[in-house]
């Protein structure tokens, strides 16, 4: 394949978070005095459309700001003590991209300054993606593909010639509107026959994709 623009998810595509996130999640509400639905999925969703779908499901009085504070100081707390966990590959494969000139970008529902953190505590060079774009910039976040088509336009590439690598039904719906080659690697998400026809192709593991990209 003669495509040479990656574009990576973030939270459970090159970071293990989205498991992190559900641990996370399940003790701040408990905190709250609340239950916590083994069911309730916000993978994918920037912030905007995450607070509109705790409130949906706690109702009007749940303590949104309240929960954000105590989440986010009790993630930050965990990965500074434990470390954040990097999906298997992904060290592997942007070695192989980088020394292969691809191009590449990252488009994250998750605000730009934790993006900018996680590649800090990853030690990975956030110089190596040409662009890194944040659905906090967005007013609708994926499944609408605006933030995949936002960045191929800085990249200047169209969106037909840009992978976009996604662990969830929200990116790989996203990908697949925007005209992407959407990659699906499972991670923690419920994946249906139906994302599973908008993907592409589909590999366990990021190292499968250097062999994809090699044939």
């Amino acid at each position: 394949m003669n495509i040479k623009t990656i574009i990576f998810d973030m939270d459970g595509l090159m970071f293990d978070t989205e498991t992190l996130w559900q641990r996370v999640c399940q003790e701040t509400i408990h905190t709250l005095g609340y239950e916590f639905d083994s069911d309730f999925n916000t993978i994918g969703l920037n912030q905007d459309d995450m607070k509109k779908h705790f409130i949906q499901k706690y109702g009007s009085k749940f303590p949104i700001d309240l929960f954000k504070k105590s989440y986010y100081e009790n993630m930050n707390n965990i990965i500074i003590k434990e470390g954040l966990k990097i999906k298997p590959g992904l060290m592997e494969l942007l070695e192989y991209l980088v020394a292969n000139n691809y191009t590449l970008a990252i488009a994250s529902s998750t605000d730009f300054n934790r993006i900018k953190w996680y590649l800090e505590c990853a030690k990975i060079d956030e110089k190596i993606f040409k662009v890194i774009i944040s659905g906090e910039y967005f007013d609708k976040g994926k499944p609408n593909p605006d933030i995949f088509l936002k960045t191929c336009e800085l990249l200047k590439v169209h969106p037909s010639d840009a992978i976009v690598l996604e662990d969830s039904k929200r990116g790989i719906e996203a990908a697949y509107k925007a005209g992407c080659i959407p990659i699906l690697i499972p991670n923690i998400d419920i994946i249906d026959s139906h994302t599973r026809n908008m993907a592409k192709y589909e590999f366990k593991t990021l190292n499968e994709v250097i062999n994809f990209l090699n044939e």
